[in-house]
């Protein structure tokens, strides 16, 4: 577009896109483990259902 202009990169805008990065991150994680928590309840209670 301007190619006369060089690219300056802030610390702020750097900073933020990595929070952005690991905050996405942290949610997929986090319902990983909700998900492996299910399974394993569910394991649990079939397993329990199946002995009593």
């Amino acid at each position: 577009m301007f190619p006369d202009i060089p690219v300056v990169i802030d610390k702020y805008h750097v900073v933020q896109k990595i929070n952005q990065a690991l905050d996405t991150v942290r949610k997929i994680k986090a319902n990983a483990i909700k998900v492996l928590e299910t399974c394993a309840l569910l394991f649990t209670t079939s397993l329990l259902t199946e002995i009593l």
